[in-house]
């Protein structure tokens, strides 16, 4: 499980992640959900948290997962794309899972599913997609790893999904839980 939440958040206007959505930081809802799922199915996952901001990557520590310092996230998400394959175990059969820290919609049966399709998918790639179009949770397999290590700057593993679409499964997920927070807009008001 990777959670990349290094980003400068630029049109958000301030550290979007430490924004309080419905009582805590953004990046909370996330975490505490790969936190969770690592202590449901300890065998079956490590969790990598890749972070300029220390007070995530103390958070990712205490759960017990692998804290990794992106000290250039103006290199854009393929310096934290690069950073968290190089902080994954060495083991022949995983994949890479990809989670943002801006999604704090998502919630934990949503994660729980997606990861446990991706388990059993027998195409390289999942990915959610909803009415706004494909997004993140992106798995990938071990043999899509060269091609994520050699996007440049912004670009994201979308672009590999998209070269290898006729190995790429689709894992439907609800619209509200695929936004991603990118603006103070974007957040939606608790009911």
């Amino acid at each position: 499980l990777i959670l990349m939440a290094a980003g400068n958040a630029k049109r958000f206007g301030k550290n979007k992640l430490q924004a309080e959505i419905d009582g805590k930081p953004m990046y909370r809802h996330i975490l505490e959900h790969l936190g969770r799922y690592k202590t449901a199915y300890p065998e079956d996952c490590d969790l990598v948290v890749v972070s300029q901001f220390r007070n995530i990557l103390e958070e990712t520590e205490h759960l017990g997962g692998k804290a990794i310092e992106n000290d250039r996230p103006e290199d854009g998400i393929s310096r934290t794309i690069r950073l968290s394959l190089e902080g994954l175990p060495a083991k022949d059969d995983e994949a890479a899972v990809f989670f943002t820290a801006d999604q704090p919609y998502l919630t934990y049966d949503t994660v729980e599913r997606f990861l446990l399709q991706a388990a059993v998918e027998e195409k390289g790639i999942l990915s959610a997609r909803s009415g706004l179009g494909m997004g993140n949770p992106v798995s990938f397999d071990k043999k899509y790893y060269a091609e994520l290590r050699a996007l440049k700057d912004d670009e994201g593993g979308r672009l590999v999904a998209l070269a290898h679409e006729n190995d790429t499964a689709w894992f439907e997920a609800d619209d509200l839980e695929m936004r991603d927070i990118d603006r103070p807009g974007d957040v939606v008001p608790k009911a």
